[in-house]
């Protein structure tokens, strides 16, 4: 009996990454209009990565190893290191104040309250792709986070919701500065699906 290889997977498998690299910050000023046409109430913040976004946005609230950030005890590895490199992260069922809190909306599924009590609210929402007009940070977070890779099945890239434009003028200023090091790092990412090590490296 013929036996069929089927790999199934809960997240769009990316396209080709297709472009000019030469007008890369042309294209993700294009994206942002469109997303901000989407819903013009934020202020969206385009990133290489949605780990990439979490680091970005915990550095422009001006966290460091000292602060707290809740999250849900299964949070991913990719999360926890994601707030590692900036912050300290602890789930929420320890008792105390903390500095920011991360909470999920999953599939679609929009968490209707928030556990915490926090002004620092940072919404996961990575795979929930909202429609046009619809109200984003619906728990009255100050951030909000999208995946490109698991809304779209892009090969790369992320969005940060931002509530004020005063946030989205510092994020912008963030990811500017690491502008090389985001392009390399999506080279190593695309490379990584190929290469255990290089998937490794571009993990660290």
């Amino acid at each position: 009996m013929k036996q069929n290889n089927f790999n199934a997977s809960i997240w769009p498998e990316p396209k080709n990454r297709r472009g000019n690299f030469f007008n890369l910050n042309n294209s993700i000023t294009k994206i942002e209009d469109v997303l901000k046409e989407r819903h013009p109430s934020y202020f969206p913040v385009l990133v290489c990565s949605a780990r990439a976004a979490i680091t970005m946005v915990l550095e422009g609230l001006l966290l460091s190893r000292k602060d707290l950030v809740r999250m849900p005890a299964y949070s991913s590895h990719c999360l926890l290191d994601a707030v590692s490199r900036v912050a300290t992260p602890c789930p929420y069922i320890v008792n105390g104040l903390s500095d920011a809190a991360i909470i999920f909306h999953q599939w679609g599924f929009l968490q209707s309250n928030s556990p915490l009590n926090n002004n620092l609210l940072i919404e996961d929402a990575c795979d929930s792709l909202c429609e046009r007009d619809s109200n984003l940070m619906i728990l009255d977070g100050k951030f909000e986070i999208w995946s490109l890779p698991k809304i779209i099945g892009a090969s790369g890239g992320a969005v940060i919701w931002c509530k004020s434009e005063n946030d989205m003028i510092n994020i912008r200023l963030i990811r500017d500065s690491k502008s090389c090091s985001g392009f390399i790092q999506s080279i190593l990412r695309d490379m990584g699906k190929k290469s255990d090590g290089l998937y490794d490296y571009w993990s660290g």
